[in-house]
């Protein structure tokens, strides 16, 4: 009886409650970290639930789509009476018999595992989708809890910006209070900050580059004197007021591009390694037929060098006017799909690619000379 609970608790933590840990714990990361603990446990277990019971629900109208369009028939894997088969034992407090444990529950778990990796993708995609648009800043359901992410980074709604300003950095002038009758004026860059989890105030401010204000009694004046050191920590509760003043790199189009580019490439990205991950999975590909798991695997594989390496060629093209190199490494991967996929026999589509590679490279060389 004890195993029969046990189990099916945890079915139902593996359907409804890890897949909105993951989409949690994703979306809210980086600076927003702290947002996947806040507000009492009945709170982040309903949105946990909730959370997990939407992407399911997605998840389950794209199969449908694709399984309309394309006529993979990837649903009929799971099918009623296998999920019937599954939940009535449940129901029944019963562990599962040997033939659901050989027939039913392979399929149901590796279509759980790619669940998760689609929670992953799936709030990864959202977070930069809102990020990259600032929606969080437009829209108030939208707005993380960190409040102070949105100052400290000069994102603050209510903040006028050029688009095509690159935000470079905060200068911070912090007033701290050293002893009852004694304070003391710092200037610097933000270089980090934390804040607490239940209230959302800061914790610590870390400067970079930090200066004191000192009295100059030579000229009546104030000057600023170098603080050694590579940051300077300072607790928020000795702190008196705090001076932003945000620092922009000069307005032109070609930072703006840079930064669109590099968005655009961690998307790209994200899409290609999704779409790898789904074809894993599909025994018959359109316009290809039906394909060995090897070959998938494979395909897999070199679908993942290949969006990393068109990664770093978008960013280089941006960031130098040249991809380094990284033209070739892609020429080459992407021949690969020729024999992964059946179009050429591995034993000349293999030694043809490389071929073509270092005719292109010597090519390449001497036209340089």
């Amino acid at each position: 009886m004890e195993l029969n609970i046990a189990f099916s608790t945890i079915f139902y933590i593996a359907v409804f409650i890890l897949p909105g840990l993951i989409f949690r714990r994703i979306y809210f990361s980086g600076d927003h970290n702290k947002q996947f603990s806040q507000g009492n446990l009945v709170e982040r277990i309903a949105w946990t639930i909730f959370s997990s019971v939407i992407t399911l629900i997605s998840a389950v109208i794209i199969l449908y789509f694709i399984d309309d369009f394309f006529k993979l028939k990837i649903l009929t894997e799971f099918n009623y009476s296998h999920l019937q088969s599954i939940f009535n034992q449940i129901a029944d407090n019963k562990f599962p018999s040997k033939e659901t444990l050989t027939d039913v529950y392979p399929t149901f778990i590796i279509g759980l595992l790619v669940f998760y990796i689609y929670c992953f993708l799936l709030a990864k995609l959202l977070r930069q989708i809102v990020l990259f648009f600032g929606f969080d800043r437009m829209f108030n359901f939208l707005r993380f809890n960190n409040y102070w992410y949105y100052y400290l980074q000069g994102r603050a709604p209510s903040f006028n910006r050029q688009s095509i300003k690159k935000f470079w950095a905060s200068q911070v002038d912090v007033l701290v209070q050293i002893s009852d009758s004694e304070t003391k004026l710092y200037k610097g860059f933000v270089l980090d900050y934390f804040i607490d989890s239940a209230t959302n105030q800061l914790d610590i401010i870390f400067l970079k580059e930090a200066q004191r204000f000192r009295n100059n009694k030579e000229n009546n004046g104030v000057e600023l004197v170098d603080i050694p050191g590579t940051a300077l920590g300072i607790p928020f509760s000795k702190i008196l007021n705090i001076n932003l003043t945000y620092i922009y790199k000069d307005s032109n189009l070609s930072e703006a591009r840079k930064q669109r580019v590099k968005r655009a490439s961690g998307l790209l990205f994200l899409t290609l390694f999704a779409l790898s991950i789904f074809l894993l999975f599909i025994e018959e590909w359109p316009l290809v037929g039906p394909i060995d798991i090897f070959y998938r695997i494979l395909f897999f594989l070199n679908t993942f060098a290949f969006s990393s390496v068109l990664v770093t060629w978008f960013n280089n093209l941006a960031n130098k006017g040249s991809g380094d190199g990284a033209g070739y490494a892609l020429s080459l991967l992407l021949l690969q799909y020729t024999w992964i996929v059946g179009l050429l026999p591995w034993y000349i589509a293999i030694p043809g690619s490389f071929t073509a590679f270092y005719l292109i490279y010597v090519i390449k060389g001497d036209s340089k000379k």
